[in-house]
């Protein structure tokens, strides 16, 4: 795949770094290329294309840190350079992102979610593990609380009667929860990553379940944001391979 790309930049000249060397015609069709894809990426982020997804949960391809180095291009491009700008190999830390809920509605503010991790299953690490929050410009969420995420290094995050551990995720501080378990959301849409450090092996081999996000209500609003989880829309899918296509990239 890497040969069909550099084969690509030789009949262009771009190897030679000389933009006069393409005609017109082949300039704005690499500009279109580029706007068409820009405009692709952030919902290839929101289908699970190359990953493995579980509970709502999008395990990242299994040579997420090689990408680039293996020729996978649509991957370091929208799950690795746009999503997430750095990416590591899945023995030192594994990403695992969730943008829908257990009906593949998209993860709103509108509504309230509870992670909960039963007894003893918490994710399986030698470091440490996290859950973030992020809106829907891969930015951390603004909160009265500056609380951005939480995890096993949470000082006071409380454990359930039963040994389980719940994580709150809503606009509101929730009622009759603990409110160290609080992770505050957006207005609009959000998605969580679930990090992962020094993973065990449950983890790296991706067999490792993580809860599913529970929600509480369903608002009118969400009822329209409804994505395909299981796979790439046939929308999207057709928009992938005609940038593919398009940019003359292998599919």
């Amino acid at each position: 795949m890497r040969e069909r790309l550099l084969q690509l930049l030789r009949e262009l000249a771009l190897e030679r770094n000389d933009d006069k060397a393409i005609d017109e015609l082949q300039q704005r069709g690499l500009d279109r290329a580029a706007m068409r894809g820009l405009m692709l990426l952030p919902e290839v982020n929101q289908t699970s294309y190359g990953t493995k997804l579980v509970n709502g949960w999008k395990y990242p391809p299994m040579n997420y840190g090689r990408a680039g180095v293996e020729g996978s291009f649509l991957t370091r491009a929208a799950l690795q350079s746009l999503g997430g700008i750095v990416a590591n190999d899945p023995e030192e830390a594994v990403y695992i992102v969730a943008h829908t809920d257990a009906e593949g509605l998209l993860l709103n503010g509108g509504d309230k979610y509870q992670v909960t991790f039963a007894k003893g299953q918490t994710p399986p690490v030698d470091a440490f593990w996290s859950m973030t929050i992020y809106d829907n410009t891969n930015n951390l969420v603004a909160n009265p609380i500056d609380r951005y995420s939480l995890g096993d290094r949470t000082t006071d995050l409380q454990v359930n009667a039963d040994g389980s551990t719940t994580i709150y995720i809503s606009r509101q501080p929730p009622e009759q929860a603990p409110q160290s378990n609080w992770l505050p959301a957006p207005e609009d849409d959000f998605y969580l990553v679930l990090r992962a450090y020094l993973p065990k092996a449950e983890i790296v081999s991706q067999t490792w379940e993580p809860p599913v996000p529970a929600a509480s209500l369903v608002t009118p609003t969400r009822l329209r944001s409804v994505v395909l989880p299981s796979r790439m829309s046939s929308r999207t899918s057709r928009r992938v391979m005609s940038f593919v296509t398009l940019a003359g990239l292998p599919g």
